[in-house]
């Protein structure tokens, strides 16, 4: 409709009855050919829009089909006779024209849908798209999802639907004139499938560890985008409790459960999660066994020497887990640990040696095998045993005693200064009278590193003079 233009309508209007007419938005002079009658314009729920004595004023602020009804009082109730009514548009300013086209691709989150916009009406359209609602009539004023601009065809998807839902929508168009709908479609959402998932047997059960897994044989509704297992000391964990990822998509899977509680009851549950939520496998429930430490006996002390001897001991049982680390402590003090002198002696079961030096000569000192799982550490019976003394020599300015050991050497030689003034200096010969190796000595016990030297005899001399025999094994 165009300004001044008339448009009539020629038909028999009785009491209850009426006449649809799509408007644009605008000004109308509604008049009917009888100057007495009474003109009501309502909705398609008859909420009325305006009514009065002919002829009616009426403003349509937006695009829409509204029913017209004429009567021949106030009362609404008499029967009008054929009339001929005509309508006057007073303002050019008209909303765009539309349809909302049919809602597809309907899921348990999702659907798509759009609309039409057939005419942009008196001006450019600056914005269209989709209102929607689980209520009816959704407008603009409500949740929107917006498709650009101009007139056309266009489409937008709807997600994070709820499942088994029924919506309504609208397609809509806005112009400076103001907003026209299309008409309303509703629509239902489908429900959502969770994945189908299993819990594996509780396996490789430790005191701190074990394994499980499980397997996801459908996805349900949509795609498996994480799966794997949870678990807690309660019953039926969740996501929410200690997960162990194993993935996505379909398949089995296997995790490692670790850092367990020793004789600790567990629950575990496999998982696999899509955009329809998260499905749990059967609860499984397994105990790990009692904290269990090593056992291990500590191997006699022989090959004593005055800096050197050997030892060792023998894990008859691993205990609750594997054994991580073995070998020998000692100390000059009974009951010797870990923070004492160690030997390592590798690791598992079995039996091993240690072979102790840089001892001090003439020296107790108390012996105990060890063993380490994730327990803790176990310790065999204590060994005692005392180094002997070196070989003495004498230095040429004071007489003092000096002590020399061992004699056959091995890798070092002990040299105790005693109470003789320092600095003192020593040099060693091979059997052909060649220096191989000086040493300064200024602390009163000294090892001297003597690996590299072949095996053979050597003298040993101090501060040039009293040079000592030694066989190096």
């Amino acid at each position: 409709m165009t300004v001044g233009q008339v448009n009539t309508v020629a038909s028999c209007v009785y009491a209850g009855t009426y006449s649809y007419v799509s408007f644009y938005a605008g000004n109308y002079t509604i008049s009917s050919s009888i100057a007495t009658d009474i003109i009501t314009v309502t909705t398609s729920t008859n909420v009325v829009v305006g009514k009065g004595k002919t002829p009616l004023a009426l403003s349509v602020p937006s695009g829409s089909g509204l029913r017209v009804h004429i009567h021949k009082d106030t009362l609404c109730a008499a029967e009008a006779t054929c009339r001929l009514v005509t309508f006057v548009r007073n303002s050019q300013n008209s909303s765009p024209a539309l349809i909302t086209t049919s809602v597809n691709s309907i899921t348990f989150s999702s659907a798509n849908a759009g609309g039409y916009i057939s005419n942009a009406g008196s001006a450019a359209v600056t914005s269209r798209g989709l209102c929607y609602s689980t209520s009816p009539n959704p407008t603009i004023s409500g949740t929107t999802l917006l498709a650009g601009n101009g007139t056309g065809v266009f489409s937008v998807s709807l997600a994070g639907l709820n499942a088994t839902t029924k919506y309504y929508l609208r397609a809509f168009a806005t112009n400076s004139a103001g907003t026209s709908y299309g008409q309303e479609i509703s629509f239902t959402t489908s429900s959502a499938v969770l994945a189908n998932v299993s819990t594996n047997n509780v396996i490789l059960i430790t005191d701190t560890t074990a394994q499980s897994g499980g397997n996801v044989t459908s996805a349900g509704s949509a795609p498996v985008t994480a799966k794997g297992i949870c678990y807690s000391t309660s019953t039926n964990p969740t996501t929410a409790d200690i997960v162990v990822n194993g993935g996505s998509g379909l398949g089995g899977f296997t995790n490692s459960l670790v850092n367990l509680i020793p004789g600790t009851t567990y629950h575990v549950r496999a998982f696999a999660s899509t955009a329809a939520g998260t499905s749990y496998g059967i609860n499984r429930t397994f105990t790990t066994t009692a904290p269990i430490l090593a056992t291990i006996s500590t191997t006699a002390v022989t090959n004593i020497t005055s800096t050197t001897a050997v030892s060792g001991g023998n894990v008859s049982s691993a205990g609750g887990s594997s054994v991580s680390s073995r070998g020998v402590c000692y100390g000059i003090s009974p009951n010797p640990t870990l923070a004492d002198n160690i030997n390592s002696g590798g690791s598992g079961t079995g039996l091993f040696a240690s072979n102790l030096i840089g001892l001090l000569p003439n020296t107790t000192y108390y012996l105990r095998a060890y063993a380490t799982n994730n327990t803790g550490t176990a310790y065999g019976n204590q060994e005692t045993f005392t180094t002997s003394n070196p070989t003495s020599i004498l230095t040429n300015s004071s007489d003092a005693t000096v002590l020399v050991g061992p004699n056959p050497f091995t890798d070092k030689i002990y040299i105790d200064l005693g109470q003789t003034s320092k600095p003192h200096s020593i040099c060693i010969y091979d059997c052909f009278g060649r220096i191989v190796q000086t040493e300064n000595l200024v602390t009163t016990h000294n090892f001297i590193e003597v690996k590299q030297l072949p095996s053979g005899i050597y003298f040993l001399e101090l501060d040039g003079f009293n040079r000592y025999k030694l066989i190096k094994n």
